[in-house]
């Protein structure tokens, strides 16, 4: 997996989101919009669990940016969500994923949930973990709290 969007998230999700060292990062191109960055992200996950049908959407709270983005496929449904308003935990530090029996499906099976970071840090890793929730739907996966 091309591990470039993986590291750029981990870094958009390490400022704060109400910063200018934010604002100055993404005024310079120096890291991509949140939904850019998801929908990289969602891309390299497709390419390495062979998925090659899919939809990504995102949700706007604001005039900006998609705060939530979803990415939905035959047998995978992940939903990465982020939060600018502040606060202790500026961002949610997880995202959930679940099997779903078709495109259309959005109930599926178990809510799994893995933490951004380790997302990040374990692309490679992170990917069989879809892989095991896809296997195995009625079983969550939780990692990396």
């Amino acid at each position: 997996m091309n591990s470039k969007p993986f590291k750029e998230f981990s870094r958009y999700l390490s400022l704060d989101p109400n910063s200018q060292e934010l604002l100055a990062e993404l005024n310079n191109k120096k890291i991509r919009p949140f939904h850019l960055i998801s929908r990289a992200i969602f891309k390299e996950i497709a390419k390495k669990l062979g998925i090659t049908e899919y939809k990504i959407r995102g949700q706007k709270r604001n005039y900006y940016e998609p705060v939530e983005m979803y990415f939905h496929s035959e047998h995978l449904y992940i939903h990465f969500e982020y939060e600018p308003e502040g606060g202790i935990d500026l961002f949610k530090k997880e995202f959930m994923f679940r099997y779903v029996r078709n495109i259309d499906d959005y109930i599926g099976g178990c809510n799994s949930w893995m933490s951004y970071k380790f997302l990040c840090e374990n692309p490679e890793k992170a990917a069989e973990y879809f892989k095991l929730a896809l296997d195995n739907p009625k079983i969550p996966v939780i990692l990396g709290f």
